[in-house]
């Protein structure tokens, strides 16, 4: 499996760990991954506060680690470094350019844009926002529509309850309407987490108590 590590300093590591209330934050969340590529820069040592793995080939995922959570999503996009740069790109050939990657945030920021349920009204939106709306609104269609396989491990000391609510689980999906945990015995690190999911490597098992 190929996979690219990032080290991130306390802004990036924020930037990443916003919370998912719904689809179109998991799209944004996309994008600031897409930022943090494109212009990456090694922190200092003492700079380091989370980290990030892109893992591609079989499994597309991503994952973020930082202020004692760890949380993976599938990636919609691959990424390939090139002579020293990087590059993502959609399943559909489109380049997720800094400038794209603005305007698709930009779209989904702006209450005027996501938020209109008029078609129309949100293609006058797409319109003003980019000089290419064709590529803006099939890329962003794309992303919208793209399997997010999200879940997050958490070490929760404040709210935990026992069997309820434990110490360490993993919350699976992040709708509240989907949601459900999976109790763990220990704490879990972003490596452990990635193996759970690869899918080249042996399965983990649940077992009931």
């Amino acid at each position: 499996m190929n996979i690219e590590s990032f080290n991130l300093d306390r802004y990036q590591t924020s930037s990443l760990l916003s919370a998912f209330r719904e689809r179109k934050n998991v799209v944004l969340f996309w994008m600031q991954v897409v930022k943090t590529i494109l212009s990456f820069v090694e922190p200092k040592p003492e700079q380091i506060y989370g980290k990030m793995l892109i893992c591609t080939e079989k499994m597309h995922r991503v994952f973020i680690e930082g202020d004692g959570k760890t949380f993976s999503t599938a990636l919609p996009f691959s990424v390939k470094k090139v002579d020293g740069y990087f590059f993502c790109t959609l399943r559909s050939g489109i380049d997720l350019s800094s400038k794209l990657s603005s305007e698709i945030i930009a779209a989904l920021s702006t209450s005027d844009s996501f938020g209109n349920i008029q078609v129309l009204g949100f293609a006058d939106e797409i319109m003003n926002i980019s000089d290419d709306p064709d590529t803006l609104w099939v890329a962003l269609s794309e992303l919208i529509n793209s399997d997010d396989g999200y879940l997050r491990f958490d070490h929760d000391p404040d709210r935990e309850d026992g069997k309820i609510h434990p110490l360490n689980h993993i919350d699976i999906f992040f709708s509240q309407s989907a949601t459900f945990k999976l109790g763990l015995r220990e704490r879990l690190e972003i490596n452990a987490l990635s193996d759970i999911l690869n899918i080249r490597t042996d399965c983990h098992y649940l077992a009931k108590e």
